[in-house]
């Protein structure tokens, strides 16, 4: 019985035993998991907070780039609003005072790592930081003038450097797009002026050709009025001459005036008043002219050729050489002389004055100064009866020291004696060799009137007309009146040729 009870009390014993080791065992398996789940949570949460960190450090450094960008556009409307009004743990701060924050780090560590972090895109930004701060901007500013009511626009510099005082660019994108549409204003405000100025200058001109013209023609109607009165009437005429060099004046001084009145345009302007001021210096040569001939004329101490101008008394011949055939005259560089010009010869009639019917003619060879060349005897009349001699006269109808003689042609020029042999162009080339200008002439072929007869034309040289069309007729008739109406002397081809010492067949 005694051995029944101790079998029960080991089997008791063993089956605590093992229940005591099972639960050990699993008390230290679950004592093993517990600290080994814990190290993962702790490892997990220091990543967590270093990805959070390195998240805040990337939010930061774009909203700094963000903020930035939007100081350059001028849009900073709600930059003093509280960016973490949200968390009741942490101190209300506005944009405005994070970006003064985030400003200050950045210009402090460009090249290094501040609070921001160091990101790949770090010298970029810094780069167009830099760029955007440095540009200039010529803009034009506008300034009003209440009192006077108008706006006067001047170019300045702009750029977006940044102001350390306020943490804000001194100018921005707007501005700058505001002043380049004042600048665009103001140049559109410069061409209208331009424009404007333009139109006063043109009518300016128009006004003055047309004051000008006007005192020209009545200058050429006076002067082929004056033309036409008898040298008792000297006086009165250097009276009318007087008054129109006074009314040319007057014009001259209305264009000047008009010039002056106009703006940078007034120079096409000017090139006008030049050309007219060139025609008023030939008028003015053209009266020095007529005064010349009406001196001589009242001095009376010249002898006037057929249909020629008067026969000058101070062009001689005032030395002659050995062998009687190379004299030497009074004229010279001074006075516009140059081989091979002519002049025909003329005696010494018995009250000292010259004779009209020439005696020879000849030809410059050699300027030897300014009022001495020699010449060579071409031909003379008589040799024997009517020799060349010391003292005798000089004349050319188209010569005149100093200023050359505009001629017009209207006929058949006929320099050898040829019959119907026109021989305008060999005449023209003569005509060059005598100092003389050809303004114009009839062309035979339709009859047209090249160039023009005008008040300065000085002679007008008739060829022949036998046979002519009726068209060219006209045309020389047409040039015969206008020569009377201006004043200008008209010669025969063949009377001007004698004159100027050309031997014709």
């Amino acid at each position: 019985m005694a051995k029944q009870r101790g079998r029960e009390s080991n089997t008791g014993l063993v089956v605590t035993l093992v229940f005591f080791i099972i639960l050990s065992v699993g008390l230290g398996v679950a004592t093993y998991y517990g600290f080994a789940g814990q190290a993962a949570l702790t490892t997990e949460k220091t990543t967590a907070v270093a990805s959070d960190k390195d998240m805040k450090l990337q939010r930061d450094w774009y909203q700094f780039q963000a903020w930035t960008y939007r100081t350059y556009l001028g849009q900073t409307e709600g930059f003093d609003k509280a960016l973490d009004a949200a968390d009741k743990s942490a101190t209300p701060t506005t944009v405005d005072t994070t970006l003064k924050v985030y400003r200050d780090q950045f210009d402090q560590n460009q090249g290094g790592k501040d609070s921001h972090g160091e990101f790949s895109d770090r010298a970029a930004v810094a780069n167009l930081i830099k760029k955007v701060e440095s540009t200039k901007y010529d803009v034009a500013v506008a300034t009003d003038d209440k009192a006077a009511k108008t706006k006067t626009w001047s170019l300045q510099p702009r750029t977006m450097a940044w102001d350390k005082e306020t943490k804000r660019p001194k100018f921005t994108y707007e501005d700058v797009y505001t002043g380049l549409l004042n600048l665009r204003a103001y140049f559109d405000q410069q061409v209208t002026a331009a424009l404007r100025s333009k139109d006063e200058a043109e009518t300016a001109k128009k006004t003055a050709d047309e004051e000008k013209a006007k005192a020209q023609a009545d200058y050429a109607k006076e002067i082929a009025a004056a033309a036409m009165k008898n040298t008792a009437d000297l006086v009165g005429l250097q009276k009318t001459v007087e008054e129109t060099q006074g009314k040319l004046k007057m014009a001259n001084e209305a264009t000047a005036a008009a010039v002056q009145a106009g703006d940078d345009k007034a120079k096409k302007v000017a090139e006008g008043v030049a050309a007219k001021e060139k025609l008023i210096t030939e008028l003015n040569a053209k009266i020095k002219d007529m005064r010349e001939r009406f001196d001589l004329a009242a001095k009376r101490d010249t002898d006037v050729p057929p249909d020629g101008k008067p026969i000058p008394t101070d062009w001689k011949i005032v030395k002659m050489d050995r062998s009687g055939k190379e004299p030497f005259i009074n004229l010279g560089r001074a006075d516009n002389v140059r081989p091979p010009l002519t002049f025909s010869i003329h005696g010494r009639g018995p009250d000292g004055r010259p004779l009209p019917a020439t005696k020879g003619t000849l030809e410059i060879i050699n300027v030897t100064g300014d009022h001495s060349s020699q010449a060579q005897i071409v031909s003379v009349k008589d040799a024997m009866k009517d020799p060349i001699l010391e003292g005798d006269f000089l004349y050319n109808p188209v010569f005149h020291p100093g200023a050359p003689q505009h001629i017009v042609i209207a006929g058949l020029i006929d320099m050898h004696g040829v019959k119907g042999q026109d021989d305008m162009q060999e005449f023209e080339r003569l005509l060059q060799r005598q100092n003389a200008v050809v303004d114009g002439h009839v062309d035979l072929t339709d009859a047209s009137i090249k160039g023009k007869l005008s008040s300065v034309t000085d002679l007008l040289i008739l060829g022949d007309e036998t046979g002519a069309k009726p068209e060219v007729t006209a045309s020389i008739k047409q040039l015969k009146d206008e020569a009377r109406s201006n004043g200008v002397r008209i010669v025969s081809a063949r009377d001007f040729l004698e004159s100027i010492g050309y031997r014709r067949p």
